[in-house]
């Protein structure tokens, strides 16, 4: 998988010293959500990449994709820490009519985890339409909701300037986040 694109951006806003960097929904994706469907990873190979990232900058990293995982697709936000480890995966519990009929599975978990001694949970977008999708803001407490719109603007971002939220863009390789 190229994450070169995604590396530029988080050593560009890296300068700024956050302690999370957080990517838009499935931004890890190009191409057609059809095409992310059929070329999803599986979280551990995928979170292992981010993870060298992040162990890099010293950085947590949130960074949305498309994930393979037990014979589904799911439109899934990893979270993995400062070291590189994967301290959770949130897999969005209520997708979009269009993200079901492209081929995405519905999650059926709120995890919450600590991540640089934060405690945080996530919801991806349609999912703060419902209780249990928002509620994981509920069971983190709010001070580690990291929490998106379709748009990639913090729904809820308690932290300030601790937590760096990037436009909602897809990058391609090669291609530089201005």
């Amino acid at each position: 998988m190229d994450l070169r694109a995604l590396r530029e951006v988080v050593l560009k806003v890296a300068k700024e010293r956050p302690k999370f960097i957080c990517f838009p929904e499935i931004c890890a994706c190009s191409g057609p959500l059809e095409k992310g469907v059929e070329q999803a990873p599986d979280v551990e190979a995928f979170a292992d990449a981010v993870g060298k990232i992040a162990r890099e900058v010293k950085i947590a990293l949130v960074v949305p994709f498309l994930e393979r995982y037990a014979g589904q697709v799911y439109n899934s936000v990893p979270v993995v820490d400062s070291v590189g480890k994967l301290v959770m995966t949130y897999r969005k519990n209520y997708p979009t009519m269009g993200e079901m009929n492209a081929g995405i599975a519905p999650g059926w978990e709120v995890p919450v985890a600590v991540c640089d001694g934060v405690r945080v949970g996530a919801a991806v977008c349609f999912d703060a339409n419902f209780r249990r999708g928002g509620g994981a803001g509920t069971a983190a407490g709010p001070a580690g909701v990291l929490a998106f719109d379709v748009l990639g603007r913090p729904a809820a971002a308690p932290l300030g300037p601790a937590l760096r939220v990037l436009p909602r863009r897809r990058l391609r390789p090669g291609e530089r986040h201005h």
